[in-house]
């Protein structure tokens, strides 16, 4: 399912989170493994997406995807160890609508 989440005040924002293990926990079949961001409507100042932890900072356009996974393919496969934490930045000015889809692989 895609889940949709709008931001329509000043100050509007999404607290620093990990969408599934941050971690660095062993990978269990059926979690989630990777998120998509799109950004249908975008602020016209503020409500950045911030991956604190990796230095990131991205700067959205209307109809852009963003696409993360936190899954570390490997022997035996691990999960991340918080570089996909992220945040949804204070919206400044004008409105913000997101839709989120979450990944996940088997069951």
């Amino acid at each position: 399912p895609v889940n949709a989440v709008y931001y329509k005040d000043d100050g509007d924002q999404y607290r620093p989170h990990c969408d599934g293990e941050c971690h660095g926990g062993g990978y269990r079949r059926g979690r989630r493994i990777a998120t998509s961001l799109t950004y249908c409507l975008v602020g016209d100042k503020g409500g950045y997406t911030s991956f604190d932890r990796a230095g990131l900072k991205v700067v959205p356009k209307r109809r852009m995807m963003l696409f993360f996974g936190y899954k570390i393919n490997g022997d035996p496969p691990a999960m991340d160890n918080g570089q996909t934490e992220h945040s949804g930045c204070p919206l400044r000015e004008g409105r913000k609508w997101i839709a989120t889809m979450w990944y996940r692989e088997g069951r």
